[in-house]
């Protein structure tokens, strides 16, 4: 039972990152490529301010509801957020990319 609860917490820790990830590396890239302005891809440097708050909004986090809820919740927004992100086009879209994201 060990081993799988240090399993899932790899999992979960490796998951966590993903969107890190892909916002520091894989979209500037991304947005380079279909020939956005550096300027705009700067602005996608403003996606890092909810790390930056991580510290304030934790204690929130561990004083209403259970880890559980607030997991699947955030996984679920994390989903709707990249199923909405798949229908929008950077070059044209972009106030309502930045918008979802």
């Amino acid at each position: 039972m060990a081993s799988f609860k240090l399993k899932l917490f790899g999992l979960l820790y490796f998951v966590q990152g993903i969107p890190y990830g892909l916002q520091s590396n894989l979209l500037p890239i991304y947005l380079r490529t279909i020939g956005l302005s550096f300027t705009k891809i700067s602005l996608t440097k403003l996606l890092y301010f909810p790390w930056l708050l991580k510290i304030l909004w934790a204690p929130f986090v561990d004083q209403y509801g259970t880890k559980q809820k607030w997991l699947l919740s955030s996984m679920f927004g994390l989903f709707l957020c990249c199923l909405v992100m798949s229908r929008l086009h950077p070059k044209t879209d972009f106030s309502a990319m930045s918008f979802v994201l």
